[in-house]
C-alpha cells in the first residue's frame, strides 16, 4: 500500500517536471560542482599514470581503491562500488543542503497538484 502512494505521488509530481527540477538543483549546485571537478581530477590523474595500460576495470578499482582481487566480476558492479565510496565522501552537510533544496522543490510541486 505505501508504495503504491509513493508511486502515486510521484507520478502527480512527474506532470511537474519535478525530478528534472531536482537534477538541475544539483547540477547547479556548487559545492557538487566542485565535488565532480574532485573527481574528474582523481580519474584523470590514475589515467595519466597508468598510461596506454589503462582499463576501465583498473581504473575504477584505483578509484574506489580496491585491490584487483576483491573487484567485483563485473564492471557495472565495479563502477556501482567505485561511485558508492565517492558519494559517501561528499560532506553530509552538503548533502543535507541538496536535499533540503529537494524538499522545496517537491513541497512546491506537490502543493500545486492539491
Amino acid at each position: 500500500p505505501e508504495d503504491n502512494y509513493m508511486k502515486k505521488i510521484w507520478k502527480r509530481l512527474s506532470k511537474e517536471k519535478t525530478m528534472d527540477d531536482m537534477r538541475r538543483a544539483l547540477q547547479n549546485d556548487e559545492s557538487f560542482k566542485e565535488f565532480q571537478e574532485e573527481i574528474k581530477r582523481e580519474l584523470q590523474a590514475i589515467i595519466e599514470r597508468n598510461g596506454d595500460a589503462s582499463t576501465y576495470e583498473k581504473i575504477y578499482s584505483e578509484l574506489a581503491e580496491i585491490d584487483n582481487s576483491d573487484a567485483p566480476d563485473d564492471l557495472e558492479s565495479l563502477i556501482r562500488q567505485a561511485v558508492d565510496l565517492k558519494i559517501k565522501s561528499f560532506p553530509q552537510d552538503k548533502k543535507e543542503e541538496i536535499f533540503k533544496k529537494f524538499d522545496k522543490i517537491v513541497d512546491r510541486d506537490y502543493r500545486k497538484q492539491n
